[in-house]
């Protein structure tokens, strides 16, 4: 899994409605970086939320993002709604093995710490002696280390009565089992 996405645009034809010409763009292969840098850029432009409020982003708005994540000036039409997926998809992947496990808590819902904008994270990365270098990063796996520093820091949570008891039910079953199979085994 790559950090960023890259997109090879073939050569293609379009017709300009204005001079009434064909133009015609050459192949080209363009990085979309979804990084804080980028974050930061597209909040300043905007002055709203991105990350929890992607759903309610304009497209228009949303392909702005797009733009600015490119390494390399690209015309919005070149971007099929293939490439639009590819691209949301992306935006929404963690290049990282860790994975943030389901809380054990009654709701038994996901829990995973929201980070709202940029000076949030910033401020969060300036706390826990992140280097501002990881500002050119993939952004998801920047929220994920900070996400884990987090947890890390955390005092760890005491188990309920229930989790304590079901924690216990599964080892007694795990015992039962391994002496199931030993007797199985003795008498072979």
């Amino acid at each position: 899994m790559e950090e960023f996405l890259t997109i090879k645009f073939s050569e293609s034809e379009m017709w300009d409605d204005v001079n009434s010409i064909f133009y015609t763009y050459p192949e080209i292969e363009v990085t979309f970086k979804y990084t804080l840098k980028v974050l930061d850029k597209w909040e300043m432009k905007y002055e709203k939320r991105f990350l929890d409020d992607i759903e309610k982003i304009p497209k228009e708005e949303l392909l702005d993002f797009i733009l600015m994540m490119a390494d390399k000036p690209i015309d919005v039409f070149r971007i099929s709604e293939s490439d639009f997926r590819a691209i949301r998809e992306y935006l929404v992947r963690t290049p990282s093995a860790t994975k943030i496990p389901k809380s054990k808590s009654n709701d038994g819902g996901y829990h995973r710490k929201k980070i709202f904008t940029s000076e949030i994270i910033y401020a969060m990365m300036a706390l826990n002696h992140i280097p501002f270098e990881w500002e050119n990063r993939n952004l998801n796996k920047l929220i994920m280390l900070l996400n884990c520093v987090g947890s890390l820091q955390e005092p760890p949570k005491k188990m309920t009565r229930a989790e304590a008891m079901e924690e216990h039910r599964e080892q007694v079953l795990r015992n039962r089992r391994i002496m199931e199979e030993r007797r199985k085994q003795m008498n072979e």
